[in-house]
């Protein structure tokens, strides 16, 4: 049961990044929240994170987004312009983010279709742009068929993926 004067963690981290100007690290959420949190579990505070990022490709891992759904929702508030980095999420400036099924009945995350003139930004042939080069590689490694039919991620005896 939880304690009645601590938040929900997703809460927590909200704090966080409201209380750092809208920008800021993942450590830094985690430094902030067991600051004014102590024992708060460090491993729920990153898992929160992920959950409540948009554009975070592992969230669809997580129990609140094993559903295809639009943002937004009260979990919906961060975005990653890059690893370990996260800022206020604001669907006018990165676009809006959806959890879909795949025809083969797999989740994963995808920035809405949008339409740009030639030369705006890097677009899929289904039609979504994407902000930065992360996010078209995360796009491909959900999405390998786009490049070739049967393409596999490469990975070695220890786990390690060929993601980059």
């Amino acid at each position: 049961m939880e304690n009645p004067r601590r938040p929900a963690v997703w809460q927590m981290v909200r704090e966080a990044i409201n209380a750092m100007g809208g920008t800021t690290t993942n450590l830094a959420v985690r430094d902030w929240s067991l600051a004014r949190y102590p024992g708060t579990n460090t491993n729920t505070i990153q898992c929160q994170i992920i959950v409540c990022t948009v554009n975070h490709p592992s969230r669809i891992h997580y129990s609140d987004n094993q559903k295809p759904r639009q943002t937004p929702n009260h979990y919906d508030f961060l975005f990653r312009p890059e690893r370990g980095q996260l800022v206020l999420y604001d669907a006018t400036q990165h676009g809006q983010w959806h959890i879909v099924e795949g025809e083969d009945g797999s989740l994963a995350v995808c920035r809405a279709a949008v339409v740009r003139d030639e030369g705006d930004s890097p677009q899929s042939p289904h039609g979504h742009a994407f902000a930065a080069e992360a996010h078209l590689r995360e796009y491909l490694v959900q999405q390998l068929d786009v490049i070739e039919e049967g393409l596999q991620l490469f990975v070695d005896d220890e786990e390690n993926t060929g993601v980059e």
